[in-house]
């Protein structure tokens, strides 16, 4: 099976039901494990202060700030204005109960 076979039509939103369980375990994992290793988003900035002060913070943040705004953009140019025949298919899944 190749990356883009995803067998017949009828089969379609089991599988894609599926990978999005198997998305929403490996994100449970990897949050997991960021826990037991006491990564979190304020250890990190501490590390980032320690390694490259506080205009290294101020930078990271700024950066992150501009990444969500770029993000929320497209989101409202590409999604939120498409016709709602071009809307993602995830938006009819969810709707049927398919996700």
């Amino acid at each position: 099976m190749d990356e883009h076979d995803f067998g017949d039509a009828a089969t379609f939103p089991e599988r894609a039901q599926e990978l999005a369980m198997q998305a929403q375990e490996t994100l449970s994992t990897y949050h997991r494990l960021l826990e037991e290793r006491g990564v979190t988003p304020d250890s990190c900035l501490a590390e980032l202060r320690r390694v490259g002060g506080e205009a290294a913070v101020d930078k990271a943040r700024r950066e992150a700030e501009e990444t969500l705004r770029a993000m929320d953009e497209r989101i409202e140019r590409e999604v939120m204005h498409a016709p709602a025949s071009n809307r993602p298919l995830s938006r009819h899944m969810v709707r049927r109960g398919g996700v």
